[in-house]
Parts: structure tokens; C-alpha cells; sequence
């Protein structure tokens, strides 16, 4: 799921509005629009829920496979030694 938030700077200073976009997009926001409201101007932003760092990894819980009921006595025959 994504969030958005709105930036908004005035339309007389554009660097203003460059600037926070910068600070954003170091937090993982991207850009979605730029449009005049008024004497200013607003950027929507976007990311994803819970501002997950660009750089790790999403989860994938969901997508995994279950385990099988036998799978844990699987790993236990495993931990046990080799017979001499």
C-alpha cells in the first residue's frame, strides 16, 4: 500500500520547493505531480506504506510457501550426529 503526502513552496521561489523534494526523495518519497494551487506551487509525493528504505529488502512473508508438517523432523534428523 502507498501514502502521499503534499509539499507545497511558493511559485516565486522555485528552489524552495527543489530543496524539499530533495529531503524527500533521501527519505524514499517519489514524485507523483507538480501543479499551481494559487501562489504556490504543491508536489504530490508517494511511498511505500511505512517508508520503507529503498535499500532493504520487502518482505515477503506472504509470498513464501508454508512449511509441511514434516519439514521440522526433517531439520531435527539433521541436527543429530552421524552415527560413528
Amino acid at each position: 500500500m502507498q501514502e502521499f503526502e503534499s509539499i507545497s513552496a511558493s511559485s516565486y521561489d522555485p528552489s524552495a520547493l527543489a530543496t524539499k523534494l530533495t529531503a524527500k526523495a533521501a527519505e524514499g518519497w517519489s514524485v507523483v505531480a507538480i501543479v499551481p494551487t494559487g501562489g504556490d506551487v504543491t508536489a504530490f509525493v508517494t511511498r511505500d506504506k511505512g517508508g520503507a528504505n529503498p535499500d532493504s529488502k520487502p518482505s515477503t512473508e506472504a509470498s513464501e510457501p508454508k512449511d509441511e508438517p514434516n519439514d521440522e523432523a526433517d531439520d531435527k534428523a539433521d541436527d543429530a550426529p552421524a552415527p560413528a
